[in-house]
């Protein structure tokens, strides 16, 4: 027995040594660049070094429609409201809280990360997102962070040792569950569970609010997706949002939960009362759960109207311009009390101004230059390529509760230019792009070079000023040189003001 020992021990031991070796080879020399393969992991290593805040979301993050004079995401509107306050974002379709702690799990102790915000979608706790097809892609990606040595890891991902079933599995998964999960039974809502009821609407011809197939697939697709009540002992997406909770505390962060607005209208109008009284009853249960545990919770489900709701066919997150807005706003205001020095409630001010040195809330296509400034260390420039400056836009929906009346427009500039060649134009568009337009134009002779001068202009907001208008701004060359745009000034003006004509004003050089 001791000679095999004399001879197994010694190869054990070398085998250890090697492995030892591979995995520290492995871990300095190729594992960073493996981790940076993987978009999710890259960006979150990209946000940590700088961020106070982490905001961690899926596809309702992002814009969708064209048509959105501005595209930017959620996370970015929320920056809006805190000037100076670093606000990083990780965000990819069909996340889910399973993924958001692991990914927390790589943030290091010297992070000065202070508050992470996470999406809470309602979708994300029901079986079809559970044993969605998208969770192969997702578990993939998360294998080299998983506990284990990285090589170990690695290896695991060549085999696919993960949580790789095939679409008929989880198919199969997703069909167990709606026949299995219980539904409250409350009349008139008298299906014992999601099956039972996506039953009832196919055989029933004249199934309550439903009277063509293409709304019978939407009201199935709503049940599918919304049409459980969450069990806070079965649910995985309980148990990982009650661990991210849990681990938050530990690292001494504070945990901002974002209900998502989720289509009520739409759902009320194909099933009636009974499905959105499950979303609400779902909701509920998580804001009193988390909150009782010391998150922040931000109730939104029914903050943004079906008209916002970008996708039709489909129940999903995803809203226009103005719901992402308004998804920021109730965010900002949550955070208003854990950052009071950094916020600015920059959807109530009447006074907005755009110097290119950062990002300036409203206006849209900033292009910098440091050719030349009147302030700092930019200015943008306009030229045959490049004719527009920089847009502000606000929308009516944005601005009604300031019931603005009156909007005043100026700004510098300076460069090579003829008379009329520089404009600064208010602009207010209905949805048919049908515009009224008040136009400030250089009226003498060209400026010599180095030499700043300014418009301004004003006008009064008509009194039919209504949903489907927008208010712009902005400066516009039509000549064949360059000018330099500067320290761009709108001012809405919001007190009663005595009747008074449009004005433009003359040159005023400086």
């Amino acid at each position: 027995m001791k000679p095999l020992a004399a001879k197994i021990l010694p190869r054990l031991f070398i085998l250890a040594i090697n492995a030892f070796l591979l995995n520290w080879i492995y871990t300095v020399e190729f594992y960073p660049r493996d981790l940076k393969k993987i978009d999710l992991l890259d960006s979150l290593q990209k946000v940590i070094p700088q961020s106070d805040v982490i905001y961690f979301g899926e596809s309702s993050n992002f814009s969708f429609i064209y048509e959105d004079y501005d595209q930017r995401r959620i996370s970015d509107f929320i920056t809006d409201y805190f000037p100076g306050l670093q606000v990083g974002t990780v965000n990819k379709g069909a996340l889910h809280a399973g993924i958001y702690l692991r990914l927390l799990k790589q943030i290091p102790p010297e992070a000065p990360v202070k508050t992470i915000i996470l999406t809470m979608n309602l979708r994300s706790f029901s079986a079809d997102w559970i044993y969605s097809k998208l969770e192969n892609v997702l578990q993939r990606d998360m294998v080299l962070i998983s506990d284990g040595p990285p090589l170990w890891n690695r290896f695991r991902l060549g085999l696919k040792a993960y949580d790789n079933k095939t679409s008929m599995q989880r198919s199969l998964q997703v069909k167990h569950a709606l026949k299995t999960q219980a539904l409250p039974v409350e009349p008139p809502c008298n299906f014992p569970n999601a099956a039972a009821w996506i039953e009832t609407i196919k055989k029933s011809p004249t199934y309550p609010l439903i009277d063509d197939s293409v709304a019978k697939a939407l009201a199935v697709s709503f049940v599918i997706n919304y049409g459980f009540q969450i069990d806070t002992m079965d649910n995985p997406r309980i148990h990982d949002f009650d661990d991210i909770v849990k681990y938050a505390h530990q690292r001494g962060w504070q945990v901002i939960l974002n209900i998502l607005p989720e289509n009520t209208q739409l759902a009320s109008a194909l099933l009636g009362p009974c499905l959105k009284k499950l979303m609400m009853s779902n909701a509920e249960l998580l804001t009193k759960r988390y909150e009782s545990q010391g998150a922040i919770v931000v109730n939104n489900l029914e903050l943004v109207d079906s008209s916002h709701f970008s996708d039709k066919k489909w129940p999903t997150e995803h809203y226009d311009e103005y719901g992402r807005k308004m998804v920021a706003r109730q965010i900002a205001l949550s955070m208003k009390n854990l950052y009071p020095n950094y916020f600015s409630d920059v959807f109530m001010k009447s006074y907005f101004t755009c110097d290119y040195e950062t990002l300036s809330p409203f206006f849209l296509t900033l292009r910098k230059d440091s050719t030349c400034s009147r302030s700092g260390k930019f200015a943008e420039r306009l030229d045959t390529n490049n004719a527009f400056g920089a847009r502000f836009v606000r929308h009516y929906y944005e601005v009604k509760t300031l019931n603005p009346q009156k909007i005043t427009a100026s700004g510098w500039f300076t460069g090579n230019y003829q008379p009329k060649d520089v404009k600064l134009i208010i602009s207010i568009e209905d949805d048919k792009k049908q515009s009224k337009l008040w136009t400030a134009s250089v009226s003498k002779d060209m400026v010599e070079n180095g030499k700043w001068a300014s418009l301004q202009v004003s006008a009064t907001i008509p009194e039919n000023f209504g949903p489907n208008d927008v208010i712009k701004a902005y400066f516009w060359y039509t000549g064949k040189n360059s000018v330099w745009i500067d320290d761009v000034n709108i001012t809405l003006q919001t007190e009663n003001l005595i009747a008074e004509s449009d004005t433009i004003s003359s040159l005023i050089e400086n």
